[in-house]
């Protein structure tokens, strides 16, 4: 019984330390990490521009490009608010045989400055907004772009469908690519200036 008698003066003792500590609270969870739209391989950040989110996706190499050789990377860069509809490697394969490599050439730099300003419009259009102008348009709305043309914006099935000037639609397959200094969405097709 005297051997006891320590053992459960112990225990009284580890009792009476263990009321006295407060009970540990449940650790709160950390936020999630932001997710982030991964275009073309690549996570594009709200932080990066228009430019600097293109030039990580694999899908717009030829964009990039084109972008690059027509003198819009500035544009693209800088601080003004745009939307870009940015057509995709395979939207640009789409074009008639030879139709890239002409564009791309030193003396038709002024066409293809009115091509990629074909896809770029004042003002950051999120996809909400843009359903939004349709709906507030009857069923279509118009953009003026850029380059002085305009593009007509209508809904099928839930997808944005733009149309250049020629009648050339393209299908938005990724919409509301946020950047810093606007928006872009991932298009099917290249858009055409008025011909």
């Amino acid at each position: 019984m005297l051997k006891l008698l320590p053992r459960a003066l112990a225990l009284c003792l580890i009792a009476a330390v263990a009321a006295c500590v407060p009970a540990q609270k449940e650790q709160p969870k950390a936020p999630a990490a932001p997710s982030y739209p991964v275009v073309g391989g690549a996570t594009m950040y709200p932080n990066y521009t228009i430019f600097q989110n293109l030039q990580n996706s694999s899908d717009h190499e030829t964009l990039v490009a084109a972008i690059t050789a027509a003198g819009a990377a500035p544009r693209l860069s800088g601080d003004h608010g745009y939307t870009l509809f940015a057509p995709t490697d395979a939207a640009f394969r789409l074009l008639p045989h030879g139709t890239i490599e002409a564009l791309m050439h030193p003396r038709s730099r002024q066409e293809l400055a009115g091509v990629v300003g074909a896809h770029i419009v004042p003002g950051a259009k999120s996809r909400s907004e843009i359903m939004a102008d349709v709906q507030s348009g009857g069923g279509h709305a118009n953009y003026r772009t850029v380059q002085g043309g305009n593009l007509r914006v209508t809904m099928e099935a839930g997808r944005i469908v733009v149309t250049d000037p020629n009648g050339r639609s393209s299908t938005v397959a990724h919409a509301d690519v946020a950047s810093s200094n606007g928006v872009f969405h991932v298009t099917e097709a290249v858009l055409l200036p008025s011909s």
